[in-house]
C-alpha cells in the first residue's frame, strides 16, 4: 500500500547550477539534469553519490586544450565552466575550487603537469591537471587576449602588453602599442612571437624571462589572431581576420600569397598536427581546414563543422584533431590524407 511517504534523498549541491529541472526513469536509472547542464545517474544504494555525472556546456565553448600526458582534453566556456575530458572515450569530469569568475578566452598545457588558463577577469591560473583542482588567479593590470606555456614560463598577450611569468610570479611586461591576439612559445623555448591588431608577428629572443624584439614578421592583410609552431619548431602557421592561413620558415612566408584563402571569413585558431606538416585551421565561417605544408594545393575542407564559430582547434594525434566553438559542442575528427 502506498505510504506517502518520503523513501529517500538525494542531495545534489548547495550552488544556484545544481537546481533540478527534470528526471526520468530509463530501465533501471534514475536520471536528472542539472541547471548548469550536468546528466546525473542517481544511485538508489547510495543516495549521498550520484553513480555517474555527465558533464558539458550550457554557453558557448571559448577555449580548448589538449594534454598529450595524460590523453585529456580541456573546454572552457563563456561563463567561465571547465570540464576535463577523457580523449578515448569521452567521459568527463569536473574541477574543484573557484573558477574563472567570467568567460575563459584561452587555455594552454604547458608540458608539466599544469593548465594554464587565461579569462575576461583579468587573471591567469596555473592549475595542477592531476588534482583537478583550480588555482589561484594571478591579477594582469589588464584583459588577456592569448596566452602559451611552456614548463615554468607562461607568455600571455594582453590588450596593451607582453606578460611574462615563471610559475605565478610575473617576472616582465613589455608594453605593446598593438592588442596582443596570438602569442606562441618556441619548442625550444628560445623563441616568442606575438601578432595581433597592427597585422604583424613581432618575434622575440626570449631569455630568463626577458623578452628582446628581433625582427618582425609582415604580409598579412588582418589582425594576427593565432600563431603556432610546428613540433620541431621549424615552421611557423598563422592566421588573421583577413580568412588567410601563412606559413614562416624563419623571416620568408613558404606558402605563396594568397593561397590559403579557403576560409568565407576570420580564421579563429591554427594547430599542428604532430607530423610536423599538416595544419588544421578553424574559423567564424563554420568551417575547419586541413592544409599540407609540403603541397600548397592540397587541402581537406570540413563545411558545416560546428553550428556557428568554431573557436579551437587542437591535435590529439596525427589523424585526429578536435575543435569547439559556438554551439557549445566539441567534436572530434579522423582525418584520411
Amino acid at each position: 500500500m502506498d505510504t506517502y511517504q518520503v523513501e529517500k534523498t538525494f542531495n545534489l549541491g548547495n550552488d544556484v547550477n545544481d537546481q533540478q529541472l527534470g528526471c526520468l526513469w530509463q530501465g533501471n536509472d534514475l536520471i536528472t539534469i542539472s541547471l548548469r547542464g550536468d546528466i546525473i545517474f542517481l544511485d538508489e544504494a547510495n543516495p549521498a553519490k550520484p553513480r555517474k555525472v555527465l558533464y558539458g556546456h550550457n554557453r558557448n565553448i571559448t577555449a580548448l586544450a589538449f594534454d598529450s600526458a595524460s590523453g585529456k582534453v580541456f573546454t572552457g566556456d563563456f561563463g567561465g565552466w571547465l570540464v576535463e575530458w577523457n580523449a578515448s572515450n569521452g567521459d568527463s569530469a569536473a574541477w574543484t575550487g573557484a573558477a574563472h569568475a567570467t568567460q575563459i578566452t584561452q587555455a594552454a598545457v604547458n608540458g608539466d603537469g599544469k593548465l594554464v588558463t587565461i579569462s575576461v577577469d583579468d587573471t591567469v591560473k596555473i592549475s595542477s591537471i592531476p588534482h583537478r583542482e583550480w588555482a589561484a588567479g594571478v591579477p594582469l593590470g589588464s584583459q588577456p587576449l592569448s596566452v602559451a606555456a611552456r614548463r615554468d614560463s607562461t607568455i600571455v598577450g594582453t590588450i596593451d602588453s607582453i606578460v611574462v611569468l615563471g610559475g605565478n610570479n610575473i617576472l616582465n611586461k613589455v608594453a605593446t602599442k598593438y592588442q596582443v591576439a596570438a602569442v606562441a612559445i618556441s619548442p625550444n623555448g628560445a623563441e616568442v612571437v606575438a601578432g595581433g591588431s597592427d597585422n604583424t608577428i613581432h618575434v622575440f629572443s626570449f631569455d630568463g624571462g626577458k623578452l628582446t624584439e628581433t625582427h618582425s614578421l609582415t604580409g598579412h592583410n588582418g589582425a594576427i589572431t593565432s600563431l603556432a609552431y610546428s613540433h620541431d619548431g621549424s615552421l611557423l602557421a598563422a592566421s588573421d581576420t583577413n580568412r588567410e592561413v601563412k606559413v614562416w620558415k624563419g623571416k620568408e612566408s613558404v606558402v605563396p600569397a594568397g593561397s590559403w584563402v579557403f576560409h568565407n571569413s576570420r580564421v579563429e585558431a591554427v594547430a599542428w598536427s604532430q607530423d610536423n606538416q599538416h595544419i588544421a585551421s578553424v574559423g567564424n565561417d563554420s568551417q575547419a581546414i586541413v592544409w599540407d605544408s609540403k603541397d600548397f594545393n592540397k587541402k581537406i575542407i570540413v563545411k558545416n563543422a560546428h553550428q556557428g564559430v568554431i573557436k579551437a582547434v587542437a591535435w590529439v594525434d596525427a589523424q585526429t584533431f578536435i575543435t569547439a566553438g559556438q554551439d557549445m559542442a566539441m567534436k572530434s575528427w579522423t582525418v584520411k590524407y
